[in-house]
């Protein structure tokens, strides 16, 4: 790694150049180490390589040639098309107005043949995250098929959860491949709180993407204060700091921490585990869940 995602939040233009130009220097002199950069680092980069143009305006690299910016276009369309992934079918507009009819053919073309590929990396899931998010995909295509009415709006929706799930895998990378430790640990009135990808990925795909859940039964959070995205674990720790703002106990026969945020209550529930376990193992379930959502 050669900045953390901290430090290039924090670049100013004659920074940023520099760093573009080390990580180009990298692109084209060391494919090795390269590709061993952090998915923040690439996601950094090919970002600004495709808005650098020649003295005609023409784009200088090509995305859709470069085998190592594969997951950040698909991510990246998934992004552009939100719900019309499945049919791009709507009128997007990008950086210079609005999409050709060529590049949308292009887009779609590109989703649909690295859609195959995502199929096949969830049939056999490896390492830390695909294994977390098939178990959760596989929860939320249950629950589709039990509310569509058709073949057809069934297809649809399950495209659309293929590409939502890929960006929730997306984003757990961008945040834990850089930590030393795939989890968030902390401690509050002698109590240790754990967060890990299993959190990571329920939370963001049960309660923060409405789109994916709707016409269920699920519990969907609109804004809620104190909750960043980019920042989704630190986020809930800060919640659990103002739990014991006001509360001082807890014990074991608590499964919730209840809070009311500008009027609205929400309820955060928690797992009690013993923390060797769960530092050290790939295959707990529920570490310790804190999920957060709005009572009715």
């Amino acid at each position: 790694m050669i900045y953390s995602s901290e430090q290039i939040k924090l670049f100013d233009s004659n920074k940023h150049a520099i760093a573009v130009g080390r990580y180009l220097h990298k692109y084209f002199n060391d494919q090795y180490n390269f590709r061993r950069l952090k998915p923040h680092e690439k996601d950094y980069l090919f970002g600004w390589m495709e808005t650098i143009t020649n003295d005609d305006g023409n784009r200088v690299y090509d995305l859709y040639k470069i085998p190592e910016a594969k997951e950040y276009l698909f991510n990246k369309i998934i992004l552009r098309y939100g719900e019309d992934v499945d049919s791009f079918s709507c009128s997007i507009c990008g950086p210079s107005g609005k999409l050709t009819a060529n590049q949308v053919r292009k887009d779609k073309r590109f989703f649909n043949e690295y859609l195959q590929i995502w199929k096949k990396q969830l049939e056999n899931p490896m390492g830390m995250y695909l294994p977390v998010i098939k178990r959760e995909l596989n929860d939320k295509l249950k629950e589709l098929s039990k509310i569509c009415l058709t073949e057809q709006e069934y297809k649809g929706r399950e495209k659309y959860c293929y590409a939502v799930f890929f960006y929730v895998y997306y984003k757990a990378k961008l945040y834990f491949e850089e930590k030393k430790e795939k989890y968030l640990e902390f401690e509050e009135h002698g109590y240790k709180f754990i967060a890990n990808i299993y959190s990571y990925c329920h939370i963001f795909t049960r309660h923060y993407v409405p789109s994916l859940n709707r016409g269920m039964s699920n519990t969907i959070n609109a804004d809620i204060p104190c909750i960043d995205i980019n920042n989704f674990l630190e986020s809930i720790k800060k919640l659990v700091d103002i739990y014991f703002e006001k509360n001082h106990n807890l014990d074991t026969s608590m499964e919730y921490l209840l809070y009311k945020i500008n009027g609205d209550k929400y309820i955060m529930w928690i797992k009690y585990k013993k923390t060797k376990r769960i530092a050290s193992s790939r295959r707990i379930r529920n570490p310790l869940i804190l999920q957060m959502y709005k009572r009715n």
